[in-house]
């Protein structure tokens, strides 16, 4: 670690400009001595889109080239924005209203649009060829929404108003498997891998916890506090507890890496207040304000 003797005249330079701060490792032969962290402050800024119209797009997913996808909901149009700030968009094969809900980065490189009420999946590759594929299930009212990656490959497509579950294989093989609980609308909203490689869906509707085992062995379990819109989205706690994101709800819930489903008290709640949630680098999780006035984290 750098250590320097400096004036503070300098010190001060340093704290207006915010670019780096000296702590103080203490007073030594009468000089005082520091070394420097960043101090970094967020710049929020805009950019121009090169296509826009009222619902576009619904989740975006990072490629490993550092470009990021906008998933198209009622856009014709793919979009993206490189890593360095180039925003560009590309043909789509298959087009339509509510067409995809969420992504999903694949084990080879292929970013997976979840179909929500399209009736073909769709994909691009790294090199950006867009292409589609059969389904084997299909609901124009809204089949699934958002995606998980196992850890053998697998993609699966989290059971919205499906009455099915859905996958496709690192081959490309689509198939579908019964689910235990199924039926009620908007019931699940989202999806997260467990520590043991479970995949567990987030109810949003349902009244059951539902998820899949990486042998393909679909369970329920019970939930401490349900209703309906309770949650929209999930995030794994470095703990590997699985916190749901409050959308509706007046409670928090989790689920521990044991199976122990807990709630706990939230600060602000209102209707449709939160859909998707962030991990921040510290441990913290953020829950992203849709409806809410409030931002709300849990350390």
């Amino acid at each position: 670690m750098p250590m320097i003797n400096v004036a503070s005249s300098y010190i001060d330079r340093c704290r207006d400009r915010r670019t780096l701060v000296p702590v103080s490792l203490g007073l030594f032969r009468n000089s005082m001595y520091y070394y420097y962290e960043p101090n970094y402050v967020p710049v929020i800024s805009t950019y121009s889109l090169v296509y826009t119209r009222a619902n576009a797009y619904m989740g975006g997913v990072l490629a490993p080239n550092g470009d990021i996808h906008f998933v198209p909901y009622y856009a014709n149009r793919g979009q993206k924005i490189s890593s360095e700030g180039t925003v560009s968009t590309y043909s789509l094969v298959y087009t339509t209203a509510d067409a995809y809900m969420g992504g999903v980065l694949a084990s080879n490189g292929d970013i997976h649009f979840v179909p929500y009420s399209a009736n073909r999946g769709q994909k691009i590759s790294s090199e950006g060829t867009v292409s589609t594929y059969s389904l084997v299930y299909t609901n124009a009212g809204g089949a699934y929404s958002g995606g998980v990656l196992a850890p053998n490959g697998d993609i699966h497509f989290m059971p919205c108003n499906a009455v099915m579950g859905q996958k496709i294989s690192p081959e490309g093989v689509v198939s579908t498997y019964s689910l235990v609980y199924a039926g009620d609308s908007n019931a699940y909203s989202g999806g997260v891998l467990a520590p043991n490689g479970d995949i567990h869906f987030m109810p949003r509707n349902a009244n059951r916890g539902q998820k899949i085992s990486p042998e393909g062995v679909v369970s329920t379990y019970s939930l401490v506090y349900t209703a309906n819109g309770a949650y929209n989205g999930g995030v794994l706690a470095p703990n590997g507890d699985i916190h749901f994101v409050p959308y509706s709800a007046n409670r928090g819930q989790k689920i521990s890496p044991e199976g122990v489903v807990s709630t706990y008290s939230l600060v602000y709640t209102a209707g449709t207040a939160y859909a998707g949630g962030v991990l921040a680098p510290n441990g913290d999780i953020h829950f992203v304000p849709y409806s809410a006035n409030r931002g709300q984290k849990i350390s």
